[in-house]
């Protein structure tokens, strides 16, 4: 029973509630928002990859993530080399670019079994500001730009499109910090 009126257990689950309330709260706090540009809703802040498979205005999203097949002899070599990596991604909903590389990146998280805990997706607006997080701090002057860090410090990017394949300059990078 949670609400129990005997003696002090009634002021102590009343706590508990209390608490648990406050902090359900927390947890539906919006991370992003949508604003209406040219009638294309564009999302700014900081997004999880359910936002991009579930948001209706992120269509594109299923689409190019499915369809991504990475080089499976380079994703051999890849998951030897993920001892210590995380991400930070920057990108546009508005931006073509974001729109194929970031599905195709994602994708190459997915079966590398890379957890979400390892990655942050952040999407800018049109001038690549976001009211979330400065990305001038992490010098993103183009979108997509994928940080790509190792015990914490950064050993690489890959901006805009690859120079050969997705999983090919994350080798080279991760290989060589």
């Amino acid at each position: 029973m949670f609400l129990n009126h005997k003696g002090n257990n009634f002021n102590w689950n009343f706590s508990y509630l209390f608490v648990f309330i406050l902090l359900s709260g927390c947890f539906t706090q919006k991370t992003y928002k949508e604003i209406n540009f040219n009638k294309e809703t564009i999302l700014i802040g900081r997004i999880s990859e359910t936002i991009l498979i579930e948001h209706k205005k992120t269509n594109w999203f299923n689409e190019n993530f499915r369809k991504y097949k990475p080089d499976s002899n380079i994703m051999v070599k890849l998951r030897q080399n993920l001892t210590g990596i995380n991400f930070i991604i920057f990108g546009g909903t508005w931006c073509s670019d974001t729109k194929r590389e970031l599905p195709a990146f994602l994708s190459i998280l997915h079966q590398l079994n890379v957890g979400s805990n390892q990655y942050d997706i952040w999407m800018l607006d049109l001038k690549k500001e976001s009211t979330y997080i400065n990305p001038k701090l992490y010098d993103i002057q183009y979108v997509p730009t994928i940080l790509i860090y190792k015990d914490g410090k950064e050993i690489g990017r890959i901006i805009e499109k690859p120079k050969e394949t997705l999983e090919m300059d994350l080798l080279k990078i991760i290989s060589n910090p």
